[in-house]
């Protein structure tokens, strides 16, 4: 993702259950996609986020798994570190990100 995200290009995050998409470039600029698994609870939303930012929240966590809570698609989103898929989220270091829109 790293390679075709660009400094203002948003990489758009599609969770689903079971997984996340990312996605990055669009048109005629080179794109990437990539699936990983995930859990999710409560129902389905995409957002799109500024990639230095989403990289600088999560390389601060230092934890092998990452919460995203959400409220809604266009409100900040809390990042907080977790120690296993199914362990409680740490609330030691917490990172606020806005999202950016996009158009659907």
């Amino acid at each position: 993702m790293a390679l075709v995200a660009e400094r203002n290009t948003p990489i758009r995050l599609n969770f689903s259950e079971g997984q996340v998409v990312l996605d990055a470039g669009q048109g005629d600029d080179a794109q990437a996609s990539e699936a990983l698994e995930s859990a999710l609870v409560g129902e389905e939303i995409s957002v799109a986020f500024n990639p230095q930012f989403l990289l600088d929240g999560l390389n601060a966590l230092n934890t092998d798994f990452v919460r995203l809570s959400f409220t809604h698609a266009s409100k900040p989103v809390e990042f907080t570190g977790q120690e296993s898929l199914d362990g409680e989220d740490s609330k030691g270091y917490r990172y606020l990100l806005v999202p950016i829109r996009f158009a659907n």
